[in-house]
């Protein structure tokens, strides 16, 4: 049984908004990976709340960012559920500094996690990534686009015993189909 509460409020003159929601979740029969395979971890609640907005004071510059408290634990032992963190938040700026060109920045930030190794329970660092990205208009129907992702070359784990990448680079062309 799932329930989210919520509100929002929406400005015009500055462009924003801010959201506010509760939620909850009652949990059953739980079913969660271990390195011995699947087990039934029975009933579980997770509850906590999400604050979230984004403000666009002019047409130069648009922010947006989120914020979770999650309390997710098993029922029986109250310990925290594999790779729910208890807090995370997302900070993203985007800049508009010319005609058909976009600039965006985004700071992710997780706490930390419990999950589970080869010798049983283990606890996740928490991490904060930063990420870049641009785009720019070639011509009507083309996007030249790049993005640096964990430009801090931070070494973070989202499960236990799986890499994840470091410093990393992208470079792509789009095609965008209707629309001007």
């Amino acid at each position: 049984i799932g329930v989210d509460l919520g509100i929002e409020m929406v400005l015009r003159k500055p462009r924003a908004r801010l959201d506010v929601t509760f939620f909850r979740n009652d949990i059953d029969e739980l079913i969660d990976f271990t390195l011995a395979g699947f087990r039934n971890l029975g009933a579980a609640l997770t509850q906590g709340l999400e604050i979230g907005g984004d403000w666009s004071p002019g047409d130069l510059v648009a922010l947006t960012g989120s914020y979770t408290f999650m309390d997710a634990a098993e029922d029986d032992s109250g310990e925290q559920l594999a790779r729910r963190p208890r807090h995370q938040a997302t900070i993203q700026a985007t800049f508009y500094p010319a005609p058909g060109l976009h600039l965006f920045t985004e700071l992710v930030a997780k706490g930390e996690r419990n999950d589970v190794g080869p010798m049983g329970p283990v606890v996740l660092n928490g991490y904060a990534l930063l990420n870049l990205a641009a785009g720019y208009r070639i011509s009507g129907h083309w996007v030249l686009k790049g993005r640096i992702d964990n430009l801090l070359d931070t070494d973070y784990e989202e499960v236990y015993g799986f890499g994840t990448a470091r410093l990393s680079g992208y470079l792509g062309l789009q095609l965008v189909l209707g629309g001007d």
